[in-house]
């Protein structure tokens, strides 16, 4: 057990516990908060359940709960493909609300970026082709941000198009290159992985 591999499985669990953190705080605004308050939040998008169901999958995965994680991986892709979709269907509105969430729906291009990271993660156990996989994808994932956090190469993916929200999509940006960092680190551990962090120390 190297020390590498401790703080590989420290990180992976801080991105997913931020990602809760974030996609938790949204729904509760969003359901709970009264209209007259200030903290209400008055838009939120399919963006905060995929938040949800990568942390539970990372976590899964980082515990060796195989199947769990690849059940939480396929709702990400099925969530993600069931927004291209429905985007595909009615391209000309710009805000639509999910028929699944209730919630408005994704844009395309995250839709896309989020189905793949689904995929990703339910490779990212299955030997050495599908280690290299979420590997790449990670790194790809990170690049692909980076590069368009600076440039407008992609415009649909820059931070005033990815979301809804201008505030909301600079966190858009670093949850995604936290992603990608996990979906890197996440092979790397060893197989007795649910060894690294005890329960207590999950829990601190």
């Amino acid at each position: 057990m190297k020390n590498g591999h401790v703080v590989s499985q420290i990180y992976i669990h801080l991105v997913a516990f931020a990602l809760v953190a974030f996609s938790v705080v949204g729904l509760y605004g969003f359901l709970f908060i009264n209209t007259a308050s200030r903290l209400k939040v008055q838009s939120l998008s399919d963006v905060a359940v995929a938040g949800l169901l990568i942390a539970a999958g990372l976590l899964s995965a980082a515990h060796n709960r195989h199947r769990l994680g690849a059940l939480f991986a396929s709702l990400l892709i099925a969530l993600c493909v069931y927004t291209l979709l429905h985007n595909l269907a009615a391209p000309g509105l710009e805000r639509d609300s999910s028929w699944i969430t209730g919630l408005l729906l994704m844009r395309s291009p995250l839709a896309a970026l989020l189905g793949l990271t689904g995929v990703a993660l339910a490779c990212a156990h299955l030997g050495t082709p599908g280690r290299w996989l979420a590997r790449g994808y990670g790194i790809g994932l990170v690049l692909v941000i980076f590069t368009t956090h600076i440039s407008s190469w992609w415009p649909a993916l820059d931070i005033e198009r990815i979301g809804f929200r201008i505030e909301l999509n600079y966190i858009a940006h670093l949850c995604l290159r936290a992603i990608g960092g996990a979906l890197v680190l996440l092979p790397l551990l060893p197989d007795n992985r649910s060894l690294l962090m005890d329960r207590l120390t999950v829990a601190a």
